[in-house]
């Protein structure tokens, strides 16, 4: 579990762990531009943010991630996040997305981000 609570001047969390493992896509892309990473927390089962008044979103950078058994992801009173990532999350596990403007269904949905500026507007 990762609960992260009351840093008034956190605009992201940035993932430096051991815990964190890197592979690489081994598709190139279309224009066969180099391999995109993808981090992944293998571990983590909970994710909670709250009273966090400048966080814009989990991971501001480029990169993709991958959340495997990621099964509960709770976000309050984050006024300022935007989004979850700039980059994919895969979440296979998420059923519920706790937030300040309400609960909702996540399983089936390929990306958190599409959740959070859907129920934003």
């Amino acid at each position: 579990e990762l609960h992260i609570s009351n840093c008034s001047e956190m605009e992201e969390v940035i993932v430096k762990d051991a815990d964190v493992s890197v592979e690489e896509d081994k598709e190139k892309e279309s224009d066969g531009k180099t391999n995109k990473e993808i981090l992944v927390l293998p571990r983590l089962k909970s994710l909670i943010l709250s009273g966090l008044p400048c966080l814009k979103g989990f991971s501001l950078g480029k990169e993709d991630f991958s959340f495997p058994l990621l099964d509960t992801l709770s976000i309050s009173r984050c006024p300022a996040i935007t989004t979850f990532t700039k980059g994919n999350s895969a979440t296979p596990q998420l059923k519920e997305i706790e937030t300040h403007f309400g609960s909702f269904y996540a399983a089936g949905e390929k990306d958190i981000n599409s959740l959070i500026k859907i129920k934003q507007q």
